[in-house]
């Protein structure tokens, strides 16, 4: 199924639209994208939405200072906009357990 029968844009869909869906999928990763599609497939009519500007949930990528990221891997070892928010490790800790990083110089 074509990806222009998924989507709409923000600017063709309206609060006061009288469009029905079968169902609504909040998030636009490979989870959401996989059930909306396989709902679609069997006739469902199917709403994604999705907070951020590209869909692709952990499986995306960002960019800074002109190097490609990706996000899924950013979230868990660590490089946020604030500096490093390393989830792992922070995981690990709550279950006392260390580990050893070593940033990349």
């Amino acid at each position: 199924m074509p990806v222009s029968n998924l989507s709409q844009s923000f600017a063709e869909f309206s609060s006061d639209s009288d469009q029905e869906f079968d169902v609504i999928v909040i998030g636009s990763g490979i989870g959401g994208l996989v059930t909306a599609t396989q709902l679609a497939a069997k006739g469902a009519k199917v709403l994604v939405l999705e907070s951020y500007i590209i869909p692709g949930g952990s499986s995306g990528y960002f960019e800074r200072d002109g190097y490609r990221f990706d996000v899924g891997a950013s979230m868990i070892f660590g490089f946020g906009d604030k500096g490093t928010t390393n989830l792992l490790t922070r995981a690990l800790q709550a279950v006392d357990v260390t580990l050893e990083t070593i940033p990349d110089p």
